[in-house]
């Protein structure tokens, strides 16, 4: 097990950079895979922050309207008294 972790420690520092890049990377960054990638990687920014400010509007939205009470004009039910019973 030792003689494995030197192995894949060897292997990861000893290895030539160009070689752990892809090849949109190592490339030109004016080609068009590239600017077809960064458009992807910001459309997908995109829906992930649109979807978490949903869920923190969403929270904020439940926080603020479980402290606050009930308003009792908006029920229908008259309040029952005890001595009309």
């Amino acid at each position: 097990m030792k003689s494995l972790r030197q192995i894949l420690w060897a292997f990861g520092t000893l290895t030539p950079s160009p070689l752990l890049a892809c090849a949109t990377c190592s490339a030109h960054s004016d080609s068009p895979l590239a600017h077809g990638m960064n458009a992807g990687i910001f459309t997908l920014l995109g829906v992930l922050l649109t979807l978490l400010t949903g869920f923190a509007l969403f929270f904020v939205h439940v926080m603020r309207n479980g402290q606050t009470p009930p308003d009792d004009s908006t029920s229908n039910s008259k309040p029952q008294n005890s001595s009309e019973v």
